[in-house]
């Protein structure tokens, strides 16, 4: 009995390890407000550390946070530094968080909501369709539009100076319309991505969520991308 019952927990243990994600998308036109094309993109899944753009839009609401902060947390996807400005804010953590899925609300989302300020919480979920209103939501902070989209950039602090490269460097050297970029990554959430890609005068945002590798997601950004020429 006590072998099946090893057995048995090893093997759950195994299946929890190693989670299967399955991809969605979704194109959408932010000048008509429609959808052009998508994948499953109303199935609730986890989102990894695109949390993030909702993670800054809470702490610049609020006044929390330098520029060294944002550049960290939207290039780099620190997650010390989600954490830290989480518990800046006034009431704690717990306060920020609520902050979060209030703010959620107020977008109108009903399948969106955040359980951590960095995205590695497995209950940090939304779809696809609905992260669009997210995306389009952190547009209208300039910060998150200038930061979010640097390839690279060098910090100079009173300690010392580094350079901190962009989780999505790639794709933001090579497509220059690219004004918002977020990527995520966990083991339960696998390869996401939020890009509001901006040719004037069209502007189309993309959400990605779970594909199985950084190759997979950019070979799909790079034809959602293509579409909006």
């Amino acid at each position: 009995m006590k072998h099946i019952i090893t057995l048995l927990s090893f093997v759950a243990l195994n299946s929890f390890s190693k989670p299967v994600v399955t991809e969605s998308y979704v194109l959408y036109d932010a000048d008509s407000h429609t959808t052009i094309t998508g994948k499953d993109m109303n199935e609730v899944k986890p989102v990894a550390s695109l949390t993030k753009l909702m993670t800054a839009m809470i702490a610049i609401d609020r006044g929390i946070g330098d520029r060294e902060s944002f550049e960290k947390l939207l290039i780099r996807s620190d997650n010390g530094v989600a954490e830290s400005l989480a518990k800046k804010y006034p009431g704690g953590k717990l306060a920020f968080i609520k902050a979060m899925n209030t703010k959620a609300e107020s977008l109108g989302l009903h399948y969106t909501s955040y359980h951590d300020p960095s995205g590695l919480s497995v209950f940090n979920r939304s779809t696809a369709k609905e992260y669009v209103s997210v995306v389009l939501e952190a547009n209208k902070y300039p910060m998150i539009r200038e930061i979010s989209s640097m390839p690279l950039k060098k910090i100079k602090n009173k300690k010392r100076s580094y350079v901190i490269y962009n989780t999505n460097s790639a794709l933001l050297k090579e497509y220059e319309n690219i004004v918002i970029s977020k990527t995520g990554f966990t083991s339960h959430a696998g390869r996401c991505l939020a890009l509001y890609v901006e040719e004037k005068p069209k502007k189309h945002i993309i959400v990605i969520l779970g594909e199985p590798t950084p190759q997979k997601r950019a070979e799909i950004a790079r034809e959602l991308i293509n579409m909006t020429k």
